[in-house]
């Protein structure tokens, strides 16, 4: 490694490297064209049309890897570009000016195509940018719409701002640094220069984010796939002596440290961990908290309490706020809002969002006329019209913490962050001699810079920790020189790791006696070795990675205490898929510090999105990673691609590849193939959807009613059967009256019933042809396909029963045959109306059901007493007619309605004995309950007379007890008396006479019971003498 050519700004030094050469060296791609970066290295590149003679006979549009390999071409042959960009799924969006979208794939596939808000049309587009989540649009009249996602029209306006012009930029920033508090008024570093101390360099007031990412790589954890377990595993014990002693020597390096936020995670890696427990490691499985040089355990810890705080923080909004949310669990389910950064063409800038907006810096006269913010999302840089770039923290808009200036005549063509330690502008400037030179600054801490002269257009990307340069001829990279690597490999370095690496180029050039030489640091060994490895991890060059890696096996073997291998494997995980993504045709260049900051989860997103599902799916493999969403971005491009195939084929395909694989989500296959008109191939697929819903849910997407409710009844979930008929019902036609048809309903429960009759014939044919075992299958899917038939019927009908639907439960019966189902229907509808003519029509409407069918004696009696009840009406409202026009005691009178010994009653409560007689013999009413009836409502209403006549009207068929009790009852004991004394039951009279204390009559009773008694007797012996005599 060259070290001279390392520039300092502020006692840090900065470095040069070139990665590659590139592909497109034979052409000035860069020069009067139109470029944007995605993720991974993706450029795409617009050609000028002023520039370009057949601007619309040649391929226009081109996208190349970070090395200039071309990907794929097309033509445009649409006018009036207002911009285009990459999404977060590597995308490319391009808005035009006729309010059309069109999103295109990295592959230069169309997508989607879909038109904008017809406001935004009608007030016309000013201005437009593409960020990661949305589409940002500013009008012609100032107002700001954000259509959220790229799949079609969700567009939000947002509030109005007073802008007074175009705005010369906008961003998008990330919510969650904007709830960050940061305490920007501490001092995080010693003031003393010392590069040992890694620091940002900008007046000292923030940490380097990359140093220590917990909190930036908190939100970007959640969203990532879970990981699963390995299959290798190990237990490792820290023990308690170690830990003392390395606590010992490197105390008091890290003791100061300690004291601020700037901790150096190689320096405190040992000094923080104090594992007391056994841990399990995951050798071959992807760690999510092993993200940077700090430990596993010691990161679960430092994010618990970040999780912890944040919730402490959420509760107390909560006692002023009742709306916040108060769950950080919850992130991932909230509702979207992206927040937009706005400079005013009269100066300062706007934070906006879809509920509020604020204004920041409006003191500055002095409009921004272009703004960049850093890869990590935590810093801002703005660059005013007067040439001073002013700096501010995403956390806190409200204070800038730095300025510096640069010459407002140069033309400023591209501003962005190298890392998050200084900025990157290119500047294209005319010399004397009319020639332009190309020049690249990186600096602004102290005002200090650090010029690079270039002879051919540039392009900059920022990235996490520096910035790629793309020329026409190299593609170079200039970033912050590590601690680890300046330790190693700076002149005259005489730490522990640059005295393990010297030994091992001694050793490796065959000297082979350096034990001396290693004992004088054995003790910061480990930290050496620590420092190999992290320095690796931010290499380029695969030379100097290998030599990094063999220097640490080397140092390995002269450790005093066994040597903790899982940091080692862990990063050979990472440089091995950085060094294979390298190669063609993915020319992705990333190192693995990058690689663990974006995750492996991600990382495989976006190689599948490139389409190297086979390199996807074995790292996955190779980190234990679920390979779940790379088979299935597999199978969405082979139904896509596959239009020769058949369905047959085409499943044969994909179950094969995927085999009988748990826990994938077949039903999102599935409708990949049913939106590539592949119904057929999306209904086998679906039969392997674990989920029930999901898979009913499908079913139900295809039109395949009859297997989505079969499946539904099988699932043994009423639910999932409800939901069945709901949709089916939503896709029935309405007649003229505005009722459901119903066809598809009785197509789908009756296809059970086909199938049953055609396995049925299939039977007959068995049964010719002697197959008893196809028989039996026969019979048994006939058997089911019925019982399922029957279930999904009872269902709706319960289904009806519950939400009250009598009519469409009697339409179904009504149209599928049921007549004697309807008419019980038809039933419970009528005796549900109040009102008598509507009561009437239904069950005038539930006899004549009844009549379609055969009569049997059960049909009969129900249908006599249909009629029966129909007549009670009619003759009800004859009486409630007639009592009301005689003005009869109790007017006005309400009868219809009333069952029939309740009508009983009423007539004779009123005293119309007569009619009461009459309904008697028009309905026959059994006698005895007739009689029952009209011996307690006499007594109750004290038509005493009445009743005494009744009485004597003829022999009871019920006995005199119930008269004598009713009397009794209703308080009228001359009656009473008489009655008990009319009764000629002996044993009846003494009880009454008991109950009513008449001692007297109650004893002349009593003798004749007994005299009774003694003549039964005699009587009794006298026959039993003359029949022995016989």
């Amino acid at each position: 490694m060259n070290t001279n050519e390392w520039s300092t700004i502020d006692n840090t030094h900065y470095g040069k490297q070139k990665i590659s050469n590139m592909l497109w060296s034979n052409d000035d791609i860069l020069k009067d064209n139109v470029v944007c970066s995605g993720y991974l290295g993706l450029i795409a590149v617009l050609l000028n049309k002023d520039k370009l003679d057949n601007y619309k006979k040649e391929d226009n549009l081109k996208i190349y890897t970070n090395i200039g390999r071309l990907i794929s071409s097309c033509r445009l042959n649409y006018d009036g570009l207002i911009c285009f960009g990459w999404n977060k799924n590597n995308e490319l969006v391009l808005l035009f000016k006729d309010n059309i979208v069109r999103v295109y794939s990295c592959f230069c596939e169309k997508i989607f195509v879909f038109s904008l808000d017809e406001n935004i049309k009608n007030e016309g587009i000013s201005y437009g940018s593409i960020c990661e989540d949305g589409i940002i649009i500013i009008t012609e009249k100032l107002n700001i719409y954000v259509n959220y996602g790229f799949s079609g029209t969700n567009c939000i306006k947002y509030p109005n701002v007073e802008l007074k012009g175009k705005p010369y930029c906008v961003s998008h920033i990330d919510e969650d640094q904007l709830n960050d508090e940061l305490n920007i008024e501490q001092n995080y570093f010693d003031t003393k220069p010392n590069n040992d101390i890694l620091r940002l360099n900008i007046k000292n007031y923030i940490t380097n984010t990359f140093e220590k990412k917990e909190s930036t790589t908190q939100n970007l954890n959640s969203k990532n796939n879970v990981l699963i377990e390995s299959k290798e595993n190990y237990n490792i014990k820290w023990e308690q002596m170690q830990h003392n002693q390395m606590k010992q020597q490197i105390g008091a390096r890290t003791e100061k440290k300690n004291a601020t936020n700037n901790i150096n995670n190689n320096d405190n890696y040992y000094f923080n961990n104090k594992m007391h427990k056994r841990i399990l490691i995951k050798t071959t499985a992807y760690d999510l908290n092993n993200k940077t040089d700090v430990d596993a355990t010691e990161k679960i810890k430092t994010k618990e309490k970040q999780n912890k705080e944040k919730n402490d923080k959420n509760k107390k909004k909560n006692k002023t706020n009742s709306n916040s949310n108060n769950n950080n669990n919850n992130n991932n389910n909230k509702e979207l809002n992206i927040h937009l950064l706005i400079t005013l063409c009269n100066g300062g800038f706007v934070l906006v969002n879809k509920y509020h907006y604020k204004y920041y810096d409006m003191d500055c006269s002095h409009p921004y006329i272009n703004m960049s913010i850093s890869k990590s999302g935590t810093i801002l840089a703005f660059l005013a019209d007067n040439g001073i770039i002013k700096i501010y923290l995403i956390n806190n808009l409200n204070k800038c913490i730095e300025e510096t200036v640069l010459d407002n005549k140069k033309t400023i063509k591209q501003i962005v962050w190298c890392g998050d330690d200084c900025l990157a502008v290119y500047i294209p400037m005319i010399t004397p001699s009319n020639y332009i030179q190309h020049m690249l600054f990186i600096g602004g801490p102290q005002n200090q810079w650090i010029p690079y002269q270039y002879r051919h257009d540039l392009f900059l990307i920022g990235d996490l920790y520096g910035v790629k340069i793309i020329s026409k001829e190299h593609f170079e990279y200039i970033s912050r020189i590590r601690k680890s690597t300046f330790n190693i490999f700076s002149i005259g370095s005489c730490t522990p790791s640059a005295m393990l690496f010297y030994s091992y180029e001694k050793y490796k050039n065959g000297n082979i006696c350096l034990d001396d030489e290693i004992r004088a640091f054995n003790n910061n060994l480990h930290i050496a070795i620590e420092e190999c490895l992290n320095a690796a991890t931010h290499e380029y060059d695969d030379n100097i990675i290998n030599l990094l890696l063999k220097t640490c096996l080397f140092g390995k073997n002269f450790m005093k205490t066994n040597y903790d291998s899982k940091k080692y494997l862990l990063c050979c995980l990472f440089l091995r898929i950085c060094m294979n993504v390298r190669k063609p045709p993915l020319d992705i260049f990333i190192t693995a510090a990058e690689l663990q900051y974006i995750t492996i989860p991600t990382f495989v997103h976006y190689l599948a999105k490139r389409k190297e599902y086979f390199l996807a799916y074995r790292i996955c493999e190779y980190a234990g990673i679920k390979t779940d969403n790379i088979l299935i971005e597999w199978c969405k491009e082979k139904i896509e691609k596959s239009i020769e195939l058949t369905d047959e084929q085409l499943c044969s395909a994909i179950t094969e590849k995927i085999g009988n694989k748990k826990n994938m989500d077949y039903s999102f296959i599935a409708f990949m193939a049913a939106k590539c008109l592949r119904p057929q191939l999306a209904t086998v697929i679906i039969q392997y959807e674990e989920n029930k819903k999901k898979q009913i849910d499908m079913l139900l997407k295809l039109a395949n009613y009859r297997l989505a409710i079969e499946k539904a009844i099988l699932s043994k979930d009423i639910e999932l059967v409800y939901m069945c008929i709901v949709n089916i019902l939503n896709q029935e036609k309405l007649n003229a009256n505005g009722e459901k048809e119903l066809n598809t309903l009785l197509h789908v429960l009756n296809s059970n019933n086909n199938m049953g009759n055609m396995n049925s014939n299939n039977n007959m044919g068995n049964l010719n042809n002697n197959n008893n075992n196809n028989n039996n299958n026969n019979n048994n899917s006939n058997s089911n396909s019925s019982s399922i038939s029957m279930l999904a019927s009872n269902c709706f009908y319960v289904y009806c029963k519950k939400t009250k639907q009598y009519n469409l439960l009697k339409e179904f019966y009504e149209k599928n045959g049921q007549h004697s189902q309807a008419a019980f229907v038809t039933l419970d509808l009528a005796f549900s109306k109040k009102n008598t003519e509507q009561k009437k029509t239904w069950l005038a409407y539930s006899a004549g059901f009844l009549t379609t069918d055969q009569m049997n004696s059960h049909i009969k009696f129900v249908h006599t007493s249909i009629m029966n009840n129909i007549d009670l009406l009619n003759y009800q409202k004859e009486l409630e007619m007639k009592y009301n026009k005689k003005l009869v005691a109790g007017y006005p009178h309400k009868i219809q309605g009333l069952s029939l010994m309740k009508t009983v009653e009423y007539t004779l409560s009123i005293g119309e004995f007569l009619d009461a007689d009459n309904i008697f013999k028009k309905f026959k009413i059994s006698e005895p309950k007739f009689w029952r009836c009209k011996i307690h409502t006499l007594a109750k209403n004290k038509y005493f007379d009445e009743l005494y006549n009744f009485a004597n009207y003829r022999v009871s068929p019920i006995g005199m007890d119930y008269f004598i009790e009713c009397v009794h009852e209703y308080g009228s004991k001359q009656l009473t008396v008489k009655l008990i004394e009319k009764n000629k039951d002996l044993n009846s009279q003494y009880k009454w006479y008991t109950k009513l204390n008449m001692k007297k009559e109650a004893e002349e009773v009593l003798k004749q019971l007994n005299s009774q008694k003694i003549t039964s007797s005699i009587f009794q012996t006298i026959t039993d003498a003359i029949s022995n005599i016989r």
